[in-house]
């Protein structure tokens, strides 16, 4: 406890200060003749909400006995500490709060989230005007009309910049995601563009010509259930727990020709679950993939899903 940067207290079930290190005290500027229930003092600091002496004594603070809190950021002065709360192994005796000082990584993660905006939105304007000139170009929107050759190749350009610009609303999307700014509305769901388009883009990207892919929508008592299918290459099941990690790519000879960021499942992911819903698959390797996808529906018989 002496040694360790963090932050750690030790109390019981009542809220009474057990045990803590000098940096714990010097964070809670606490005497330690004060006998003022911890429960108190972190209450008034707002680490800990509306708990009292006497909910701790019947055993209900943080959480139940035997579980462990949900980490959560706090704010103390200008240092940001990541709460843990476990209870002592002692069952039910009373419980550790770890504070770990997580400032430095929160700069930083703001930091990369103001360059990430700067540099997309900076990249959006350029390519605009790319994909404007190529495409008045190939209208023929110019004193020169553009031989078989050159339209080939101002098509490329084109097409990449076309590209360049998805990934770029796709970093957007995910910062927007991250950051809690997600639109959410009941609506229609052939209006959930985004997600579909990325499931069936996905399964056409990794089916070879000769295959097939297959969208179905399924109702459901409070729920619907669409399912895209493909026979393509498949997902090995050691890669399937990473599929909707941002950035993640499924490297293989099979698909080593396949373009692409990594972001489009974790889109998918993040939006179906903003929406209330739940995503999941089945795949074999060589044989194709299904990707399961429930949604709430909104009727009169449940309004509470709304």
């Amino acid at each position: 406890l002496a040694s360790t940067p963090d932050p750690i207290l030790v109390m019981d079930r009542a809220g009474e200060l057990l045990r803590s290190n000098r940096v714990a005290d010097m964070l809670l500027k606490r005497d330690p003749a004060d006998s003022q229930p911890l429960w108190e003092v972190l209450r008034s600091m707002g680490i800990m909400g509306n708990k009292s002496a006497s909910d701790n004594q019947n055993g209900s603070a943080p959480q139940s006995k035997g579980s462990s809190e949900t980490p959560r950021e706090i704010t103390l002065g200008t240092q940001t500490y990541l709460l843990r709360v476990s209870p002592l192994q002692r069952e039910n005796e009373g419980w550790v709060l770890d504070l770990n000082n997580i400032s430095a990584l929160k700069e930083l993660d703001a930091l990369k989230t103001q360059m990430l905006r700067m540099a997309s939105h900076d990249l959006k304007n350029p390519l605009a005007v790319i994909m404007g000139m190529s495409e008045m170009m190939m209208d023929g929107l110019i004193d020169v009309p553009l031989a078989g050759e050159q339209r080939e190749f101002v098509g490329m350009i084109d097409e990449s910049a076309r590209r360049m610009l998805a990934i770029i609303n796709d970093l957007l999307d995910i910062e927007r995601m991250r950051a809690g700014r997600l639109d959410l509305a009941t609506l229609e769901l052939r209006q959930l563009h985004e997600a579909i388009t990325n499931l069936i883009g996905n399964a056409i990207k990794y089916t070879p010509e000769c295959g097939s892919i297959g969208v179905t929508l399924t109702p459901q008592t409070d729920s619907a259930q669409l399912d895209v299918s493909d026979t393509g290459v498949g997902i090995a099941l050691d890669a399937q727990a990473k599929l909707f990690t941002p950035f993640y790519r499924i490297r293989t000879l099979a698909t080593a020709h396949i373009e692409g960021t990594g972001l489009g499942l974790s889109l998918v992911k993040a939006v179906i679950e903003a929406h209330g819903g739940k995503i999941s698959l089945e795949s074999t390797e060589g044989q194709g993939t299904i990707f399961h996808v429930e949604l709430p529906i909104l009727n009169a018989a449940n309004p509470a899903l709304d």
